[in-house]
């Protein structure tokens, strides 16, 4: 359960990392931009949603034992 409390926070941090750093920066190629929104925001998007969905299952397993 903290693992999976600890990855959510990762990922909330790390996609709040790339909005401000997006914000701050811009993207001075094309490529870059790219890069972020193709290959990069999707992979954290994915787990966010996978652990968050997967976290109310673990809680209710904690309550059985």
């Amino acid at each position: 359960m903290q693992v999976i409390e600890a990855v959510i926070k990762l990922a909330v941090r790390s996609l709040s990392d790339v909005k401000n750093d997006v914000q701050k920066r811009g993207f001075k190629y094309v490529d870059a931009e790219i890069l972020v929104f193709k290959y990069l925001k999707p992979v954290i998007v994915s787990t966010l949603i996978y652990y968050n969905a997967t976290l109310p299952f673990h809680w209710n397993l904690e309550s059985l034992f």
